[in-house]
C-alpha cells in the first residue's frame, strides 16, 4: 500500500516544516520539505472546541446554524494549508502528484470491476475520478467523468447526489475560465438542491454564493474567458 505522511515540525510562532514523503510496496521512498506560516486565530481555536465537545452534547438550535458557519470556516482553513503545503513549494509538490496518480490508478481499476447495474458505486468512482482530474488539471477528463457521474445519478434517482455532481462541473468550469457554461451547471445544481427546501438550504447558500461569483468574474474587466 502507498502511503502519503506528513510530518510537522515548528519553527516559530506561526513557522511551520512539514516534511511530505511517499513511500510503501518496496518503492524508494520519495521526500520533499515545505516551509510556510500558517496562523489558526483564537476564536477559529475556540469555534472549533466548541464543535468537537459542546455541539455534540447540544445539537439543538441555534446550534445547526453556528455549526455550518465553523464547518465553512473549517473548510476553509483545510484549502489554505493544503495550498501551502502542497500548492506554495515545488519541493513537496512531487510526492502529491505521485500520491495523486496512485490514487488515479486505484479508482481506474476499481472502475472496471463495477458491475454495470451497480449504479450507485459507478457514479460514485466517476465522480471521484472527476476530482482527481480537476485537481491535476486535466478539466476535459475531469468534466467527462463528472458527466457520466451525473447520468448514473439521474438515472438512479438521487437528485441530491446529481445536484452535487453538476456543482463539481461548475466548480471545474468556473475554475478553467468557462463561466457561461459554469453558470448553466451552477444553476441546474441550484434547482436540484431546491427540491430539498431546508434540508439542503446551506447547499443553496452556497451554490448561490458560487453563481454570485461566476457572475462576477464574467463582468469586464473581471478577466478574460479561458477557450477550451
Amino acid at each position: 500500500m502507498h502511503t502519503l505522511r506528513l510530518t510537522q515540525f515548528a519553527e516559530g510562532v506561526n513557522r511551520h516544516r512539514v516534511e511530505v514523503a511517499y513511500e510503501g510496496d518496496g518503492a524508494a521512498r520519495q521526500a520533499g520539505v515545505s516551509r510556510f506560516e500558517f496562523a489558526v486565530s483564537a476564536q477559529d481555536q475556540e469555534d472549533l472546541r466548541w464543535y468537537l465537545e459542546d455541539y455534540l452534547q447540544y445539537p439543538v438550535d441555534p446550534a445547526p446554524k453556528i455549526a455550518a458557519r465553523v464547518e465553512a470556516r473549517m473548510a476553509e482553513l483545510g484549502a489554505g494549508l493544503f495550498a501551502a503545503i502542497f500548492q506554495s513549494n515545488d519541493d513537496a509538490r512531487p510526492q502529491w502528484l505521485e500520491h495523486l496518480n496512485a490514487a488515479l490508478a486505484l479508482y481506474l481499476e476499481t472502475l472496471k470491476l463495477i458491475p454495470e447495474d451497480a449504479i450507485a458505486d459507478l457514479a460514485i468512482t466517476q465522480n471521484q475520478l472527476g476530482i482527481i482530474y480537476a485537481v491535476l488539471g486535466d478539466a476535459d477528463r475531469a468534466l467527462d467523468q463528472f458527466r457520466r457521474s451525473i447520468n448514473y445519478l439521474d438515472a438512479a434517482g438521487d437528485l441530491y447526489g446529481a445536484a452535487g455532481a453538476r456543482n463539481n462541473v461548475a466548480v471545474t468550469l468556473a475554475r478553467w475560465g468557462r463561466f457561461a457554461d459554469a453558470k448553466d451547471y451552477a444553476v441546474a445544481a441550484l434547482r436540484g438542491f431546491q427540491t430539498f427546501g431546508d434540508g439542503a438550504k446551506d447547499d443553496v447558500s452556497k451554490t448561490l454564493k458560487l453563481i454570485a461569483q461566476i457572475d462576477q468574474a464574467q463582468k469586464p474587466g473581471a478577466g478574460s474567458q479561458k477557450s477550451e
